[in-house]
């Protein structure tokens, strides 16, 4: 069996949407994004079109992420269906999350990101 990763230290693709309860799915084609949470609770955000910055915090099974800044760019298509997913996970009030190995889960009630470490 592999062991969880950590959740710092090591940048996390964004390969599903989670779209309200069971509802997942797969990233839109021609479109990446991740995150990088840093050991000293800096959150580095690559939305696929914008990138950003934030700071997060972990309680528990709850992370706490502060405002992220993100550059202004406009995004259309896949990138900005994307990136406009990942904001709205990243702006709620109460996220829970887990790892499964290589597998990071992010949820705000019903939506969320389904990310892995390559």
């Amino acid at each position: 069996a592999e062991p969880d990763r950590a959740l710092a230290g090591a940048t996390w693709q964004v390969e599903s949407l989670y779209l309200s309860g069971d509802a997942v799915s797969s990233v839109p084609a021609g479109a990446t994004a991740s995150l990088t949470f840093e050991e000293d609770g800096t959150l580095l955000v690559d939305g696929g079109c914008n990138r950003g910055r934030g700071t997060w915090v972990v309680e528990g099974d709850t992370l706490q992420i502060g405002p992220v800044a993100m550059t202004r760019k406009f995004c259309d298509g896949a990138p900005g269906e994307l990136e406009a997913h990942v904001v709205q996970v990243l702006s709620a009030e109460s996220l829970t999350y887990s790892i499964d190995a290589a597998t990071l889960t992010i949820m705000a009630d019903e939506v969320g990101l389904g990310l892995r470490q390559p």
